[in-house]
């Protein structure tokens, strides 16, 4: 294992140079003009886990309902979550081959047996709310055998904090490189603390953060934390601030700042999410639009149980103020260059008659027959359009009263949902029409009125859905209940 990760290693270093980030980076325009909601999951914080180890922690991350959490979420209007997957403990909530090899630990042992973020991604993303994974750039103050593992010996007298080695970080980077591989586009950026100069920290260093936080998903950002109440750039590498601040006193003036998208992160209470509510709901409603008035961001901490219960005291505070948070100049998106026009959707009202390709707003993917196959079962996923083959074409026949019959042009088999579910998260395929006996192979599509549908399974009343929100080639196509997401619309676009 250890030799595998040394070529990795190297290879970070290597590229280390291409990871410098653009300025005024526009693959922050998501989080421009929005609000969102941070949580400090963290072992040695959590009731049910601070006084226990190896065994309370995995119980706990066990427990964690992430439908009920996202749902949590889903109802502050927050557009995404901001959570940790481990800070000083040495506890983590996903687990990490890297970690264990390094440290000399045991699966389960310090990185959780589940994968915690992976589950609470596809939760958020079929609610159309993203993920940016918390992870300090330095090794957990509190356990030596991983500081010693990844090659730290010595700890600043001023915080207690370990002293950063180029070694240590190319490293612990392959830690966040492993994670990044195996979300992909689930996770959308990353939050890095402790980029203190105090501690050895050198801009130079950003670059194997962000090139490791990119190695999944070439979209995402970073942000790296230098200290609380100021805004700060830590290496030419970063995209936005991390804006750590306990008040309100640190405000952004314009969407940039110094190149980097403006973005702050406050608590309501203390940061382990326990306390009253420090803001009335006035401060909260004017801050929040104060940022969203220029284009830039706040995240506001929030609190979680260890079984994934938000703190309903704070929730409660942005339920009841998200309608008056507005008046902003909305997503201030970065200049591009104008695309080619592509081809008119459908339009609606007419009725769909012959082949279509049915492509996903958020990833411009195909839904398509995966490998061609004309079986009954074979899986349905998103892919680029084109190609020698027409699994990528789809027949629409009007069944009367806005249903349809959707039959892939090359097999002649149905768009359907497999075993006649109601469930979200139910699979896709293709199956033989079944006239008469059944109506999960039935669809109503739905004119949003701005050139993309929602396409809704008669059985199930619950639309097509790219799973996770992705935009890889492969990712897979379900039924999930109808969130107005990207991933949920589709243009149908006619073909010859």
């Amino acid at each position: 294992m250890r030799s595998n990760i040394a070529v990795t290693v190297c290879a970070l270093a290597l590229t280390a140079a291409a990871a410098r980030a653009d300025l005024n980076n526009p693959d922050t325009d998501w989080m421009s003009a929005r609000y969102g909601v941070g949580f400090h999951y963290l072992q040695n914080w959590l009731a049910e886990t601070k006084d226990g180890g190896p065994a309370e922690w995995n119980a706990t991350v066990d427990s964690f309902d992430v439908n009920r959490f996202a749902n949590d979420v889903a109802s502050t209007g927050a557009k995404w979550v901001l959570f940790t997957v481990g800070q000083n403990s040495g506890y983590y909530a996903a687990p990490c081959s890297v970690m264990n090899s390094y440290s000399g630990y045991a699966p389960g042992e310090r990185c959780s047996r589940r994968d915690l973020p992976m589950d609470m991604a596809n939760a958020l993303a079929a609610r159309g709310i993203r993920l940016v994974l918390y992870l300090p750039v330095n090794a957990p103050k509190n356990d030596a055998q991983i500081a010693n593992g990844f090659g730290l010996t010595v700890k600043d007298g001023s915080n207690g904090n370990w002293h950063l080695t180029t070694a240590f970080v190319q490293k612990w980077t392959q830690v966040v490189k492993e994670w990044s591989d195996r979300y992909g586009s689930r996770v959308s950026g990353w939050w890095f603390d402790g980029a203190y100069g105090a501690n050895g920290w050198s801009s130079s260093m950003g670059v194997y953060y962000k090139n490791a936080a990119v190695s999944g998903n070439p979209d995402s950002i970073i942000a790296l934390n230098g200290g609380a109440g100021s805004l700060s750039k830590r290496s030419d590498a970063q995209d936005y601030t991390a804006g750590e601040d306990g008040d309100l006193s640190t405000v952004c003036s314009s969407r940039w700042f110094s190149g980097l998208h403006c973005a702050t992160f406050i608590p309501f209470g203390s940061w382990g999410g326990a306390g009253a509510v420090k803001w009335t709901d006035a401060q909260v409603v004017d801050y929040t639009n104060r940022q969203r008035s220029v284009g830039a961001t706040v995240t506001w901490n929030l609190g979680v149980s260890g079984a994934g219960v938000v703190n309903p005291s704070y929730a409660a505070v942005l339920i009841r103020v998200k309608g008056s948070i507005g008046g902003g100049t909305g997503p201030t998106p970065t200049p591009s260059p104008t695309p080619t026009p592509g081809p008119t959707p459908t339009p609606g009202g007419g009725g769909l008659a012959g082949h279509y390709k049915m492509i996903a707003r958020h990833s411009g993917k195909a839904v398509v027959v995966q490998s061609a196959s004309t079986a009954d079962g074979a899986n349905v996923f998103q892919w680029t359009y084109g190609g020698a083959n027409t699994n990528d074409e789809w027949l629409f026949t009007s069944l009367g009263s806005g249903y349809y019959q959707i039959l892939n042009r090359n097999s002649g088999k149905a768009l359907a949902v497999q075993s006649a579910s109601t469930s979200n998260g139910a699979n896709v395929f293709q199956w033989t029409y079944t006239s008469g006996t059944a109506t999960n192979d039935e669809w109503q599509p739905v004119d949003l009125g701005n050139g993309y549908y929602r396409i809704v399974n008669r059985n199930s009343g619950k639309v097509l859905n790219v799973a996770g929100a992705s935009t890889s080639d492969g990712a897979n196509v379900d039924q999930w209940s109808w969130a107005n997401v990207n991933q949920q619309m589709f243009q149908i676009i006619s073909v010859p």
